[in-house]
């Protein structure tokens, strides 16, 4: 698993990745970019939710897309918050992100074992209408252009691409 730049290692320590891919680290971060292990009280989580939707408005993102990533930020970073940490709601969760005029990039990432996502049952399907599971997951895949979960399980990384900007030209975060 460690030969994949964008995975954890068994023992849960984070894999090199190339500076190409991943934005910088917060205090050398643009505006626009953080990468941070967030605490995870709901008043931390509001404040660096609006924060990514102001840098998403300053980037020329439309009320409609900001709305699109806030939700799948807070289905992703609840899930980790609730699920991933296996049970210890004290352990901060990596977030990371990085907005242009373009894209939008987030990955989530707990200190928990992981999970399957195709285990995860269809909350669509008549039997499973009244389960509660599954909805979050159902949010991040419909709003977002990309979503994509490490091996382990305990990382997710969303794309939004902005239907309003090309993306010719720019660099992958």
């Amino acid at each position: 698993m460690a030969s994949d730049p964008d995975t954890r290692d068994q023992q849960g320590g984070e894999a090199e990745r190339s500076s190409a891919r991943r934005p910088p680290a917060n205090d050398a971060a643009p505006p626009g970019s953080i990468c941070i292990d967030l605490q995870p009280e709901r008043q931390r989580i509001d404040a660096l939710r609006d924060e990514i939707v102001a840098a998403l408005t300053d980037a020329g993102y439309t009320e409609t897309a900001c709305f699109a990533v806030r939700l799948a930020y807070e289905e992703a970073i609840t899930n980790a918050r609730d699920h991933g940490n296996d049970g210890q709601s004290d352990l901060p969760i990596r977030v990371e992100y990085h907005v242009t005029p373009a894209r939008f990039f987030l990955r989530i990432a707990d200190q928990g074992h992981g999970f399957n996502p195709k285990a995860v049952s269809d909350p669509t399907l008549p039997e499973n209408l009244l389960n509660p599971a599954g909805r979050g997951l159902l949010l991040i895949r419909a709003y977002m252009s990309e979503v994509a979960f490490n091996d382990r399980g305990n990382e997710i990384t969303c794309i939004y691409k902005n239907p309003q900007q090309p993306l010719s030209g720019e660099r992958s975060a």
